[in-house]
């Protein structure tokens, strides 16, 4: 999803579209062991406007993935609704990466103080799949659980304990599990 800065008119270039899923699931299974994989293909809502010294891109990014619960590895979905709010800024060297936007609340004024939150562009064109699916992967987890009370594998036999109780000795006592009986006994009195 490229867009040309000299085609953005006057009162801004409005963007419906999706993002490539099959890239942003190859850019995830680059972090091997997270299991997160988005399906149907994310949905973008974008206004794209010219400030000063730049462009700025506002609206709404949604998706929905599935991944394995940190616990039990039993699947998942989750529904993603994200607030999309990038600055970008032409640069004269071509050698300057781009950078995600540091703040949501970036302005013109940080455009000429504080360059470390802007994303680049050369040549007239601005690379929104790339942004957008930094803005994805940033801000999901591999640490999801399936439920609060989520009680995990067995260590020793691998047994789903949510749906089955195994035969397996318990473990020792955890630090966790003496903090909670200390909570406990604290929060009776």
């Amino acid at each position: 999803m490229k867009v040309r800065v000299t085609e953005i008119g006057p009162n801004g270039l409005h963007i419906e579209d999706t993002l490539d899923g099959k890239l942003l699931n190859a850019r995830f299974a680059e972090s091997k062991g997270n299991g997160i994989a988005f399906d149907p293909d994310p949905q973008v809502g974008v206004l794209v406007t010219r400030i000063r010294n730049g462009v700025a891109v506002k609206g709404m990014l949604k998706a929905r993935s599935s991944q394995p619960c940190a616990r039990c590895l039993e699947s998942i979905s989750l529904e993603h609704d994200l607030s999309v709010d990038l600055l970008f800024h032409e640069s004269s060297d071509n050698s300057i990466p781009a950078k995600p936007v540091k703040s949501a609340k970036a302005s013109i004024a940080d455009l000429e103080e504080d360059s470390v939150g802007i994303r680049y562009y050369s040549e007239d064109e601005i690379d929104l799949e790339d942004a957008l699916q930094e803005l994805l992967i940033l801000r999901s987890s591999p640490y999801y659980r399936c439920s609060d009370n989520c009680k995990g594998l067995c260590p020793q036999c691998g047994a789903n304990l949510n749906q089955t109780l195994c035969g397996c000795a318990p473990e020792m006592t955890t630090m966790g599990d003496l903090l909670a009986k200390a909570q406990k006994k604290i929060y009776k009195h």
